[in-house]
This record gives structure tokens, C-alpha cells and sequence, in this order.
């Protein structure tokens, strides 16, 4: 009886994962077959770099300019870098898979040096091993204060975030996690009443409407055969003033770039050199010193390591090394010079 539940649990697992991919490859091809001039435009996708956001559509190559910005609209997907996430590959029992945010949830302590509350994560199943009826899980986490910080940020700019995406670079694609917001209040009886009425307001207000757009549409149709020539050349001009603005900022970026490495270029060398075993939860740079804070299983080792990099020289701790939350683990606060070679 054992042997016939795993077996239907098998069954089950590998039937919901088999449903989910057809469903994701079947919504992908039907868009596909919708004319670009009915699905509009792609999602805006702010993605951080340094300490400013790049604005891009989805499926297009290059950042949107400001001109183009301003008319984009209010709302973006707020994409991560890789070296921002933290990902762990775990196996669990495929008994697993129908409370598996839940164990994950339970697990947070022993995957992350950080404490629970102050990380968000999300999960991916990759495979089903079916000679040991267990699922590969991969466990996806990231900072709740930097993401929050990239909210923050995005909302002055004037842009609410309706998801956050996650680059794998590992197994490909894209995991999404919701921003962290407030729950929604609930609705009473009076409050779905309420919106009951509004709704059938804005239908026959909407009927209206249609009739009224329906006379003038033939008039419109006279005028729009010279605002499409119009549009034509105007967009031809906006092209041309983009490249140029396009190639200036690239050409400023790159002088940057060449006279100091930026935040960017340390975050990628810090993680490049940090050894498995080994989580930085700070990091500081004044453009002549990086300061590092984390917890290590071989703290001793990260000397050796940094000074032997071509970026980094003079590294040395800024105050001894003391127990990390595990036994098996130092916290560490090495510091360093930013070298002036290659």
C-alpha cells in the first residue's frame, strides 16, 4: 500500500509539472500569433545598475530613452542581477512537493546566514528523481532590505513594481517573486455592493461611449491617413536623436569607467573571489578602500585570497573574528585597498 501512494504521488508530481510547461508553451505560441499593433507594447523592466535603475521593454534590445520613459507608464518589473541572488539546489521527499513553501518557509536558518525575516525567496522545481522518489528543488533567496531599497527607489521615480525577477544564470531563465507590500484589506458585504454598482455604472457609461465614438470614427478614419505620414517622419527624428544621446551616454559611461572601477565592477570581482562556504552581508566602497562584512567557514583564507587578485591589495581584518550564528561558521570584517593595476 506504501509502494502503490508513492507511486500515485510520483504520478501526481510529475502530472502538475507536465500541465504547468504546457500551459507556459501554449499562452507563449498564442501570443506569438496576437499582431504586435493589438498586444502593444512589452512590460517595462527597470534593472539596477550601481546605484540607478536601466529602463528597457521586455523582447527589446537597448534601454529606453528619456523622452520615451516619460510616456511608458506607471508601472515596472524590477529585475535583479545574478550576484544579487543567493540559490541553494536541495532534495526533498516528493511527499513534499503540496506544502513545499511551507517546508522551505521552516528551512530558511540553515540555508541562509541571514536571519528569515530580513530575506524574501521563492522556489523552482527542476526535476523528479523517480529511483529515489525525491524532487530537485532550487531555493532562490534575496536580501528583503535590497529589494525594498529598489522599491523605494522606483516609487519616487514615480513607478509602482508588479514583480521582481530573478536571472538564473545557472539553470536559465527567470524566477518572479512578488514585492513586498501591505495585504490588501478586506472587502465587506457593503464594499462588494459598492463596487457591484460602480461596475454597472461604468458599463452603460462604456455603451454610451461606444455609440458616440462610433459616429466620429469616420471622420477619424479621413484624418488618419496623414497623421500616419506625419507619424512616420516625427519617429524617424526620435530615432536619430536617440542614437545620438544613446552613443554620448555610452561614451561618458566608458570614461567613468576607465578612470575608477565603479560599485559594480567591485560587487562583481567580491563575489567572483568569495570561496563556496563564504556570505558577505556588507559591503563599502570609497573609491580607494573596500570594506567587507560576512560569515565564513574558512575566514582565515579570505587574506590569501583578496591579495592575490589583481584588484585588491593590503587586505587585512579590521577586528578579530567571532562566532558566526552556526558553529562551523566566522564573522569577518576584512578590509582592503583598491589596486592600481589592471
Amino acid at each position: 500500500m506504501r509502494q502503490l501512494t508513492q507511486i500515485l504521488r510520483l504520478a501526481a508530481v510529475e502530472a502538475g509539472l507536465l500541465a504547468e510547461r504546457a500551459w507556459h508553451w501554449w499562452l507563449r505560441e498564442m501570443l506569438a500569433l496576437v499582431p504586435s499593433r493589438w498586444a502593444g507594447p512589452g512590460a517595462l523592466v527597470a534593472e539596477m545598475a550601481d546605484a540607478d535603475f536601466v529602463f528597457a521593454r521586455e523582447g527589446e534590445a537597448g534601454a529606453l530613452t528619456k523622452a520615451a520613459l516619460r510616456d511608458a507608464g506607471g508601472t515596472v518589473s524590477l529585475r535583479l542581477a545574478p550576484e544579487a541572488v543567493l540559490r541553494r539546489t536541495l532534495r526533498l521527499p516528493v511527499s513534499a512537493r503540496f506544502r513545499l513553501r511551507d517546508i522551505l518557509a521552516n528551512d530558511l536558518d540553515r540555508q541562509s546566514p541571514l536571519d528569515p525575516a530580513a530575506v524574501l525567496f521563492t522556489y523552482r522545481i527542476l526535476a523528479v528523481e523517480r529511483a529515489a522518489a525525491r524532487l530537485v528543488v532550487c531555493l532562490v533567496l534575496v536580501r528583503r532590505d535590497l529589494v525594498e531599497a529598489a522599491v523605494a527607489g522606483l516609487r519616487e521615480l514615480g513607478f509602482g513594481v508588479t514583480d521582481i525577477r530573478l536571472s538564473d544564470a545557472v539553470h536559465g531563465g527567470e524566477d518572479r517573486l512578488d514585492p513586498p507590500t501591505p495585504a490588501a484589506p478586506r472587502l465587506t458585504r457593503r464594499h462588494r455592493l459598492a463596487a457591484a454598482l460602480v461596475a454597472l455604472g461604468c458599463l452603460s457609461l462604456a455603451a454610451d461611449l461606444g455609440l458616440r465614438i462610433a459616429a466620429q470614427q469616420a471622420a477619424i478614419n479621413r484624418l488618419s491617413a496623414a497623421q500616419a505620414q506625419l507619424d512616420a517622419a516625427a519617429s524617424r527624428v526620435l530615432d536619430v536623436q536617440a542614437a545620438v544621446r544613446d552613443a554620448q551616454n555610452q561614451a561618458e559611461f566608458l570614461a567613468a569607467q576607465r578612470a575608477t572601477p565603479g560599485l559594480g565592477a567591485v560587487l562583481a570581482a567580491v563575489t567572483r573571489l568569495l570561496p563556496d562556504g563564504t556570505w558577505a552581508t556588507a559591503i563599502s566602497d570609497d573609491g580607494h578602500a573596500v570594506e567587507l562584512q560576512g560569515y565564513s567557514t574558512d575566514a582565515a583564507g579570505l587574506v590569501a585570497i583578496f591579495d592575490g587578485s589583481k584588484m585588491f591589495a593590503d587586505a587585512a581584518f579590521r577586528a578579530p573574528m567571532t562566532q558566526g550564528p552556526r558553529p562551523d561558521l566566522q564573522q569577518f570584517d576584512l578590509s582592503m585597498n583598491l589596486s592600481a593595476g589592471p
